[in-house]
């Protein structure tokens, strides 16, 4: 559930190494900008599995491409979480892409190569 609350903040910094122990400490806003780069570096794993290609220069952000698409991840995050993008669009955007009806929802994950496999 990639939710834009508080409590869905915390507890994605409480699984984060090495800031997870003191995730209780943390200010709402450093709170929600993890949220951000936490839903920001998901959403581009997802889209790449879903046939998106990464585009980027020195010094701008990344981009998605796919075909006549293209996709900002860390912007949207940045908009939903912030308030910005209502659920309802938050949701649309990544149906749209390809994702589903909820993010991953339709997401062929693809298999570790084995040197990675456990």
């Amino acid at each position: 559930n990639l939710d834009r609350s508080l409590d869905t903040a915390r507890t994605i910094a409480q699984g984060l190494e090495g800031i997870g122990d003191y995730a209780h400490q943390l200010e709402d806003d450093t709170l929600r900008r993890v949220q951000e780069q936490f839903y920001m570096a998901a959403l581009s794993v997802a889209l790449e599995h879903v046939g998106y290609e990464p585009h980027t220069g020195p010094g701008e952000p990344m981009l998605f491409r796919r075909g006549e698409e293209e996709l900002e991840p860390a912007a949207i995050a940045r908009k939903y979480v912030g308030g910005e993008l209502s659920e309802d669009t938050w949701l649309a955007i990544w149906s749209d892409a390809g994702l589903g009806a909820t993010p991953w929802a339709d997401v062929a994950w693809k298999k570790p190569p084995s040197q990675f496999a456990a």
